[in-house]
């Protein structure tokens, strides 16, 4: 069996929660994509089903909210 450091998952659990604390303050639709998209894992079709828009216009959401939640947590855009 692998061994956990307590601490590590301490570590994860707090940044977890500065996520989602950030998250909260998006926009209902920007919060709406993320969930769908990331945590769900709905492919962006199925996204843009659910929210009642184009596709094209789901991906600028979800854009929008990775680039505030980046802004917010101070993370950088990977290459």
């Amino acid at each position: 069996a692998e061994r956990v450091d307590p601490a590590d998952v301490l570590g994860r659990e707090r940044n977890l929660a500065r996520v989602w604390d950030a998250a909260g303050r998006l926009s209902p639709k920007q919060r709406a994509v993320l969930v769908l998209h990331v945590q769900e894992e709905l492919p962006m079709s199925e996204v843009a089903s659910v929210l009642g828009c184009a596709e094209a216009t789901a991906r600028v959401h979800l854009h929008r909210a990775l680039g505030s939640l980046r802004a917010t947590l101070g993370t950088k855009e990977k290459a």
